[in-house]
């Protein structure tokens, strides 16, 4: 929007016949209106950036921790498992020695 204000000045600058020292004035204003702008729009693009590189980190880290989760998954069933042949081994030993 700023810079439909400032083509707009611009144009009325040169479509009107102004004094030199208030065409000059306008076109500073108008140049220091653009450059605002145009540091505010590269600011912009600057934080997009770092923003898509935090995603892409962080989307990174949480494939990395969903592997770690399928591991422990795995480990924890592996764990169970041999939990319950060691209980059914208990149970058998007890068996025998109550016999």
């Amino acid at each position: 929007m700023v810079t439909a204000i400032d083509y707009y000045s611009t144009h009325s600058t040169y479509s009107q016949k102004l004094s030199p020292e208030v065409q000059s004035d306008r076109l500073t204003t108008v140049d220091s209106s653009l450059s605002i702008a145009l540091a505010v729009q590269q600011a912009i693009e600057v934080h997009q950036f770092f923003v898509l590189e935090s995603i892409k980190s962080i989307n990174t880290h949480m494939e990395e921790l969903k592997r770690e989760q399928e591991q422990l998954e795995l480990r924890l069933r592996q764990l169970n498992e041999s939990l319950l042949k060691s209980d059914a081994q208990l149970s058998h030993h007890h068996g025998e020695v109550t016999r």
